[in-house]
């Protein structure tokens, strides 16, 4: 939240509407915080995870394998990572791989 404050102080000299520019601006990183963080945090189990070497690799793996999901139209993604796990074909079929 602290760099999305930073940024709008710096272009809020630029803002011609004021406050509703900024009400866009926090609805879009909150969208990108539930669509994104929330679903790795949970889904995948991020903030319970002890790897303490490069946690920014696995972070960004996690990422991607969401991503092929959400690009496949998977509407349940906890079910699509658990199905995924237990059956490799699945995985394989995706599109975007």
């Amino acid at each position: 939240m602290l760099r999305l404050v930073e940024a709008v102080e710096r272009c809020e000299h630029r803002l011609e509407r004021g406050p509703l520019q900024l009400q866009r601006l926090r609805d879009r990183h909150l969208l990108i915080e539930n669509r994104n963080h929330y679903v790795r945090d949970v889904s995948c189990g991020e903030d319970k995870s002890r790897i303490r070497t490069n946690p920014g690799i696995m972070a960004r793996a996690r990422s991607c394998a969401l991503n092929i999901l959400r690009y496949n139209g998977v509407p349940n993604i906890a079910k699509a990572l658990w199905d995924g796990a237990l059956n490799l074909n699945l995985v394989l079929n995706y599109r975007g791989l």
